[in-house]
């Protein structure tokens, strides 16, 4: 496997020294990493202790979507097949982890062509990773962004990330269009991964809009999904928790969103 690393980095000074440190847990089983930046400022000077990474600043926030797409496009140009996609806050606190993954990865794909995107195992910041077990894997429906081994030809073949959705839901949204196009997406149960793992009760102001309203898109275009992951209901308890709390600010981003989501506006909020 002809594979680079691909991260997506926004504001990683937030991150204090963990965005270069994350970097460095991954880079040196790959020949490039290539960061591609949505903060305003140009960072590289933060990854001079990284001797392969290959730097493109948007000098803006463009989504991880669209930025996802610049990272693959570039992969694609310089000769990869496939690309490891992380975000800024992940990393793999065991090597042998890694390695054991990329390995496996291209095995089940020489098995099968059409096992074409894999994700390993998801843990917290600071749990401990489980020693080596037996080879494990399943076949699954949807897979984080950060983690994942994707095929760029399978990537091209199914239209790219979506960028009308610019965040939330871009994962899932490309996991039903490789599925339905026939290809395989895999968990690797027997590899683990470090990710700063936060979802509910996090998010506030204009995050509202793009949960909504990409929630609604995926009820539209994959219903399965709504039903599987009761997407309704997590809508209506966030919207409910918003009222409880008085969030007059979020509750005003998640009515925009629906609206937008009605009228098909999707894309950056303006």
């Amino acid at each position: 496997m002809k594979i680079a690393a691909l991260v997506v980095w926004y504001n990683p000074y937030n991150v204090g020294v963990g965005a270069v440190a994350n970097i460095e847990t991954y880079s040196k089983y790959f020949e490039s990493v290539i960061v591609v930046d949505n903060s305003k400022e140009d960072n590289r000077e933060l990854l001079k202790a990284i001797g392969n990474a290959v730097y493109f600043p948007n000098y803006e926030n463009v989504g991880i979507a669209k930025a996802l797409n610049i990272g693959c496009q570039k992969a694609l140009e310089e000769g990869y097949e496939w690309v490891l996609t992380m975000d800024q806050d992940s990393f793999w606190s065991n090597s042998k982890q890694l390695e054991h993954y990329i390995q496996f990865c291209e095995k089940l794909y020489l098995s099968n062509s059409k096992n074409i995107s894999f994700a390993p195992r998801v843990v917290g910041l600071k749990e401990k990773i489980q020693e080596q077990e037996a080879d494990k894997f399943s076949y699954i429906k949807i897979m984080l962004t950060s983690g994942n081994i994707l095929n760029l030809k399978a990537w091209l073949d199914v239209g790219k990330f979506n960028e009308q959705l610019f965040i939330d839901d871009v994962d899932h949204e490309i996991c039903y269009r490789l599925r339905q196009k026939g290809y395989n997406l895999i968990s690797i149960r027997n590899c683990y991964m470090n990710h700063e793992i936060g979802f509910h009760g996090v998010h506030y102001g204009v995050r509202m809009y793009y949960i909504t309203r990409n929630c609604l898109y995926m009820k539209k275009h994959w219903p399965e999904f709504w039903v599987e992951y009761e997407k309704n209901l997590y809508l209506r308890d966030l919207f409910i928790d918003k009222i409880k709390h008085l969030n007059i600010k979020d509750m005003y981003f998640m009515i925009k969103g629906y609206i937008h989501a009605k009228k098909g506006i999707y894309g950056k909020y303006k």
